[in-house]
C-alpha cells in the first residue's frame, strides 16, 4: 500500500499539480480505507510540492 501511495503522489506532482494531496483523495483514487491511508501517510516523509524536481527522458 506504501509503494502504491508514493506512486500516486509522484504522478500528480509529475503532473504539475500543486495541490495538497489529502488522505481522503489516495483513499478514493485507490479505493482503500481512509483509515488504512491516513495511517501510511502518517509514515511518510515527503518533500513539499516545490522542492520537487521532474526530470524527463531525452
Amino acid at each position: 500500500m506504501k509503494k502504491n501511495i508514493e506512486y500516486l503522489i509522484g504522478m500528480e506532482r509529475q503532473s504539475g499539480s500543486m495541490d495538497a494531496i489529502t488522505p481522503l483523495y489516495v483513499s478514493r483514487m485507490l479505493n482503500m480505507p481512509l483509515e488504512k491511508v491516513k495511517k501510511v501517510m502518517g509514515y511518510l516523509v515527503l518533500p513539499p510540492a516545490s522542492e520537487v524536481q521532474v526530470f524527463w527522458p531525452s
